[in-house]
């Protein structure tokens, strides 16, 4: 016997990556068509790029979310910790010792924002929101608002070509099978779920949650060495409002913004989405305003969708 449509259509819902996959596919189909230059092939590499670079953070950022929490430090600490790389690199360090020092800066910014927030129990909003013009201040400081590059022919090859889609490819997967294979991506899960009910059961909720901030800060790193890759250089107010993109791009991949359910793949397909629409409307030769606009109104289509989502679960 046949179920009802409707219920059919409830499990339907039920999927949260569904609506951002048809959305993009649904997008670029109209886009190719409509849009001129769109099927470029430098075109669709900058398409490429810029979704590496918002997706590799969308994938930490995705953690954090799941959690409970939100990080608006983010593009900050990409600035910051790719300063770091590119001042080292151009003054002649080895280019794996400079790395490893962005690396180490992105992931202790991560760390601090996790102490605040779990140690001194200050709301995650209020404390990165106060990290966020403290490491952009101290990126200005450091780089003293100059310009960085160009880098070392060495570290071109990371954004070069396909690179940084596979460098993404690459962190997705894995942080994928942590979250759903491992144990503690699976705590990381039930606490955005209920945070006392895994308090009880012995975890370190504290622990678990510093533990996500640092890899968001570590991937933040890696965004940021895509980024200056890519472009051949480093400053102060690269990446300045990503945080926005990547937050969008969470929402839109169908993580609840309230935490507990969400994937990775979803952020990925919501980073896609948010390069096509943006690279629609350079090419339809829109105002800068229209991006603003777009952004607003696809963050709270995808809150009340997941509102939706919610209620017909119920």
């Amino acid at each position: 016997m046949k179920k009802p449509f409707r219920c059919n259509l409830g499990r339907i819902m039920q999927i949260r990556e569904l609506p951002a996959l048809v959305f993009l596919f649904l997008a670029v189909v109209f886009l190719w068509n409509k849009a001129p230059n769109f099927g470029e092939h430098a075109n669709l590499l900058s398409i490429a790029r810029e979704t590496s670079i918002v997706g590799i953070m969308a994938v930490g950022m995705t953690a954090v979310i799941l959690t409970g929490g939100i990080d608006l430090s983010v593009a900050s600490v990409l600035a910051l910790s790719a300063s770091v790389i590119a001042t080292l690199a151009v003054n002649g360090s080895n280019l794996l010792i400079a790395i490893l020092a962005g690396l180490g800066i992105g992931t202790a910014c991560g760390a601090l924002n996790g102490l605040l927030i779990t140690f001194l129990r200050i709301p995650p909003i209020i404390t990165t929101l106060g990290t966020m013009a403290i490491y952009r201040a101290a990126v200005t400081l450091f780089t003293q608002a100059k310009w960085i590059g160009p880098l070392p022919a060495g570290m071109a090859f990371i954004g070069s070509k396909i690179m940084p889609a596979f460098i993404l490819f690459l962190i997705a997967a894995i942080t994928s099978l942590f979250l759903w294979k491992c144990r503690l991506g699976r705590y990381i899960q039930a606490i955005g779920g209920n945070e006392s009910a895994v308090h009880l059961s012995g975890i370190s909720v504290r622990k678990v949650k510093l533990l996500v901030y640092m890899l968001n800060g570590f991937l933040a790193t890696v965004a940021g060495l895509v980024m200056a890759s890519s472009v051949n250089s480093s400053q102060a107010n690269m990446a300045l409002g990503y945080e926005l993109n990547v937050i969008a791009a969470v929402v839109i991949g169908g993580t609840s913004i309230s935490g507990g359910q969400g994937s990775v793949i979803g952020s990925v397909l919501g980073a896609a989405i948010m390069s096509v629409l943006y690279s629609a409307l350079i090419l339809l030769d829109a105002s800068i305003y229209w991006h603003k606009l777009i952004l607003g109104g696809v963050i709270l289509a995808a809150v009340l969708l997941d509102k939706l989502r919610y209620l017909t679960k119920q």
